[in-house]
């Protein structure tokens, strides 16, 4: 039992000591990579306070461009009292098949937050 435990932990150690430093060399899929070429760019402006919605079920929602959102925005931590303006990619969130019934055809991604100014009460 203890050789194995040796063996495990030479392996562990061997793995760490040959992974690459260079992080252009990592296998790790960063944020911008996820947005396809063909994607939408747009400019939203986001309130201050989520709002109830529902979809299936009874829920918070973003007020986007003065709209409740249902989706989310992959990326992007929403902090209420917060006014925000930014830049969030679109794209299918199924190019390959059939969207389900109760799913969103579209896939939403931060760019970049562009501003965030506090809400004055």
């Amino acid at each position: 039992m203890l050789k194995k435990g040796l063996v495990c932990l030479l392996l562990m150690v061997a793995t760490v000591a040959c992974a690459p430093t260079d992080i252009s060399q990592l296998k790790v899929p960063l944020l911008g990579s996820r947005i396809s070429d063909d994607a939408e760019m747009l400019v939203v402006d986001i309130a201050p306070k989520m709002e109830n919605c529902t979809g299936l079920i009874p829920m918070k929602c973003l007020v986007v461009d003065g709209d409740l959102f249902y989706d989310r925005i992959q990326g992007f931590r929403f902090q209420e009292g917060y006014y925000y303006k930014v830049k969030m990619a679109v794209e299918p969130a199924y190019p390959q098949g059939v969207v389900p019934a109760d799913a969103s055809p579209y896939k939403y991604t931060l760019v970049e937050v562009l501003s965030k100014s506090p809400h004055r009460k």
